[in-house]
């Protein structure tokens, strides 16, 4: 079994959410080592933002404000055009994704996205821990 995953993809619709990653695997976790996005159309959308939320998206926020959210584990946004562009990410270092992964499109327009993961051993109370913040409980 691999150790180190890339999901790549679009997000067509704008202020939307993709599952991109399920992992119903026991004692296993994975952890989200880097997050890039980049506007679909380069050309004619110069910004763009998006987020990856574990768990449930139910009644997340299509806002960049919500550290708050035990959910919510990376930012990210880009600008620019092909020739000059600026993009700056933000990752949650002491996270773990033992079950769903989305990112979230926080943009106007169609957004591209590459997300790299690491696979990690974990144990039982590390496991149930990541499910609670899953559900927004903070711990």
């Amino acid at each position: 079994m691999r150790d180190r995953y890339t999901l790549r993809g679009v997000v067509l619709d704008p202020n939307s959410s993709k599952v991109i990653f399920n992992s119903p695997q026991d004692n296993v976790g994975w952890i989200v080592e880097s997050f890039y996005i980049w506007s679909w159309n380069m050309d004619a959308n110069l910004y763009c933002a998006g987020k990856l939320v574990k768990g449930s998206v139910d009644g997340i926020s299509f806002q960049n404000s919500d550290a708050q959210d035990s959910r919510v584990i990376a930012w990210a946004q880009s600008s620019g055009s092909v020739a000059e562009s600026s993009a700056i990410a933000i990752i949650d270092p002491s996270h773990l994704i033992v079950n769903e992964l989305y990112v979230v499109n926080l943009s106007g327009q169609a957004i591209s996205y590459m997300v790299n993961l690491k696979r990690v051993s974990i144990s039982d109370d590390q496991e149930i821990i990541s499910i609670i913040k899953e559900r927004q409980q903070n711990v």
